[in-house]
């Protein structure tokens, strides 16, 4: 079942949902045969990202709670501050920056962003943020992100970075410097990861259209929508 959960985030990270749904089907049914809780929860973050992802809201939602409702009483943070990262995106992915913030800013505060589930959860966050109008703090996070970024040479998180940029500098008027990030993170988000260059070919034309570049701004919206189509992440289509 672990070695199945592994294989489904792979898989989701390579754009291959439908290998990624049937791999935590199994490692699910597995797990549920044998009884062994801590197994069945390491499975249903997983579980929540991938049906976050293909847009199952309610199966995403209830994968999340139930991990957390298993392993929160006995202190599994690993489990729990997965739970958390995969809460956290399927809120941003339905639009609702309040409710992403009230559970990643816990998880990033608590765990540091030297933790890889917090990295991971960065971007959410500052989005989260950015959308609430709390500019300060999300250029706060952004640059201890960068610092992490930098500091493990990770290209996810270098896009995310740069995606992340581009939004707070567009949160500041600041269209120039949002094209320039938003253009690094394009470049930075890897070809086998079609989500991320998904959400990064998003913001660059949501800039772009700001910026008045109604060609640019149509040409990467419509990249961002045949990614998010051909996956298909239809809450972010």
């Amino acid at each position: 079942a672990i070695v199945l959960n592994t294989l489904a985030e792979v898989e989701l990270r390579r754009g291959h949902t439908a290998e990624a749904l049937s791999a935590v089907e199994e490692a699910t049914e597995i797990a549920d045969y044998w009884g062994v809780v801590h197994a069945e929860a390491a499975v249903l973050p997983t579980t929540a990202l991938v049906r976050g992802t293909i847009g199952d809201v309610d199966e995403a939602r209830h994968a999340a709670e139930r991990a957390l409702e298993l392993m929160r009483p006995v202190g599994y943070d690993v489990i729990v501050r997965s739970a958390e990262r995969a809460l956290g995106f399927l809120e941003i992915s339905l639009g609702d920056a309040a409710a992403a913030h009230a559970v990643l800013e816990p998880l990033i505060t608590g765990s540091g962003l030297r933790h890889p589930t917090a990295e991971a959860a960065a971007a959410d966050e500052i989005e989260a943020l950015l959308a609430l109008g709390m500019v300060a703090d999300a250029e706060a996070l952004l640059a201890a992100f960068a610092t992490q970024a930098e500091r493990t040479r990770r290209p996810r998180a270098s896009a995310a970075v740069a995606r992340s940029a581009a939004l707070a500098a567009a949160a500041r008027d600041d269209l120039d410097a949002a094209l320039g990030h938003a253009d690094r993170a394009v470049v930075l988000a890897a070809a086998w990861e079609p989500f991320e260059r998904g959400r990064a070919l998003l913001v660059l034309g949501l800039v772009s259209r700001r910026a008045k570049r109604r060609r640019a701004a149509r040409e990467a919206l419509e990249s961002a929508l045949a990614v998010f189509d051909a996956l298909p992440a239809p809450l972010w289509a």
